[in-house]
C-alpha cells in the first residue's frame, strides 16, 4: 500500500509562511491597540499601507468586531 509523503522542506516553508502572517497580524493588533494609524504602522513594520489595512480587516473579521474601538474594548485596552 502506497502512502503519500510530505516534503519536509516544503511543509516547513508553508508553516513559516502561515506563522509569519499570524505574527504580522499580532503586531498590527498591538499597534492599533496603541492608537497608531495605518501609515505609522506601515512605516514601523516596513509594509505597504494596503497590507496593513488587509491585516486589520482580517483581525476585525476574526475577532467579530466592526471597528478599532471595538477591537480595543475586546482586547481590554480601553474603556467604553
Amino acid at each position: 500500500m502506497k502512502t503519500d509523503s510530505v516534503d519536509p522542506a516544503r511543509a516547513g516553508r508553508s508553516l513559516e509562511k502561515i506563522c509569519g502572517a499570524f505574527q504580522r497580524e499580532a503586531q498590527v493588533c498591538l499597534f492599533v491597540s496603541n492608537r497608531l494609524g495605518i501609515a505609522k504602522i506601515a512605516t514601523f513594520l516596513s509594509l505597504c499601507p494596503r497590507t496593513v489595512e488587509k491585516h486589520l480587516e482580517n483581525i476585525l473579521e476574526e475577532l467579530a468586531v466592526k471597528c478599532r474601538d471595538e477591537l480595543r474594548l475586546k482586547l481590554g485596552v480601553c474603556h467604553p
